[in-house]
């Protein structure tokens, strides 16, 4: 009885593997290709091969540090986001108090006929 192909699943690492971990996910996906048809084997050595990095794309590699407006821009997002977050909360508490001093009516005012 013949497998049915399927495609090898990568491995989970991390951006901090080791080099023997490293190693353990190629020994693993050449296990993982024993299964597979010669046909897909012929061009296993490609598909190994880590995708180039394109500088024009604004990738970063991981193994490049963030740098120091790298951080800034994550701080100044954070604070920015913290602030629509409390705004849009504020906005909602005042909607809810002026909802109660109108004596809370019903929200929806909706024309219907009964059948």
């Amino acid at each position: 009885m013949m497998k049915t192909p399927t495609s090898p699943q990568k491995p989970r690492t991390s951006q901090r593997t080791t080099a023997v971990g490293k190693e353990a996910a190629v020994q693993w996906t050449h296990r993982q290709a024993k299964d597979l048809p010669p046909t897909v084997l012929d061009h296993s050595e490609e598909l190994l091969k880590p995708a180039p990095q394109d500088a024009s794309s604004g990738m970063k590699r991981a193994a490049e540090a963030p740098s120091a407006q790298d951080y800034f821009d994550y701080q100044r997002d954070f604070f920015e986001r913290t602030i629509l977050f409390w705004d849009t909360l504020r906005q909602r508490a005042n909607n809810m108090l002026e909802h109660e001093r109108a004596g809370l009516p019903p929200l929806l005012d909706l024309k219907y006929s009964r059948f």
